[in-house]
């Protein structure tokens, strides 16, 4: 007679058996497997799609029409091109500069077993809770040359004779938004220091201490050396992500005034969706990655170090 527990139980058996059978390299394949092909649908395609367009471009009809590499010829002979990385650079490198050394002066403060210390952390992580857009609105408010804050406080200590345009000035506008967002970057990369500061042993600093070497010394000779991957990672992730910025630039000025605060990602952005020129604006995609990449190699270059 049949009985349906134990069929159930031998196919149970059987699943068993067949997974002790497996390699453990086919069993992890398996697993991430599900992993695997949502990264193919949401990464990979999009980036093989975009490097089709750059080859393309798109008639009145909107139908695409292969080109080959006239897009990039044109990105090497169009001055735009090098004005808006010049300032993305430049962006992306006083960005990362101020929320770096703020971050590390931060993080060394906290570091230490200081009371109130865990409050004081909280607070420090505050601009990280929030949006970027939100922030980038507060600060646009901040920055009004009427009713701002910061000219009322710079009139008020005597450092400014009158109200300054933060973001209608070309020789501040730039500046205005590095300032947001190192702002805004500052607690992320307090967060990946603190942690590697909290990894290197308390012994070496004893050791150090008893050595008669000065806090100084401790930094430059202890805390830096070890702290080496965790600040390369810091300073490559922040690069990357202050060089792709878009929310920020497109709230405070939308590449105003005039030009003054176009990036390479707003140029894109104008020449994908104003002038509906999707194959140039893949083709500027292209170049702004390899870009990207060029700085990983540089950050891991620099920063190699035994630990690697």
């Amino acid at each position: 007679m049949f009985n349906p527990f134990i069929s159930s139980v031998k196919k149970n058996t059987n699943k068993v058996h067949f997974f002790n059978q497996m390699s453990e390299s086919r069993y992890g394949f398996l697993i991430t497997l599900p992993s695997l092909l949502i990264l193919l649908m949401v990464a990979v395609y999009p980036v093989l799609r975009v490097i089709y367009m750059s080859m393309t471009e798109f008639g009145i009809t909107m139908q695409a029409k292969f080109v080959g590499q006239k897009n990039f010829f044109e990105i090497f002979t169009d001055i735009n091109f090098f004005r808006y990385t010049r300032n993305s650079l430049i962006y992306t490198l006083g960005a990362v500069a101020i929320s770096f050394t703020v971050g590390m002066i931060i993080a060394l403060a906290l570091n230490k077993n200081l009371r109130f210390t865990g409050f004081l952390r909280t607070i420090a992580l505050w601009p990280w809770a929030i949006p970027p857009v939100v922030a980038s609105i507060t600060w646009k408010w901040m920055y009004n040359d009427v009713m701002g804050i910061l000219n009322d406080l710079l009139l008020r200590c005597g450092l400014i004779s009158q109200p300054l345009s933060w973001l209608s000035n070309g020789s501040l506008a730039l500046a205005s938004l590095i300032i947001v967002h190192a702002w805004i970057d500052i607690p992320f990369v307090i967060v990946l220091l603190l942690a590697g500061l909290k990894s290197i042993p308390q012994e070496l600093y004893e050791a150090a201490s008893i050595d008669g070497a000065s806090n100084w010394k401790q930094f430059t000779k202890v805390t830096l050396p070890l702290l080496k991957p965790t600040m390369m990672v810091t300073l490559l992730i922040s690069t990357a992500f202050a060089f792709r910025t878009f929310d920020i630039v497109f709230t405070l000025t939308r590449g105003g005034p005039g030009d003054a605060t176009e990036l390479l990602v707003t140029y894109i952005y104008n020449n994908a969706f104003q002038f509906l020129r999707f194959g140039y604006s893949s083709a500027l995609s292209v170049i702004m990655v390899i870009i990207t990449i060029l700085i990983v190699l540089f950050y891991t270059k620099v920063f190699r170090t035994n630990y690697y």
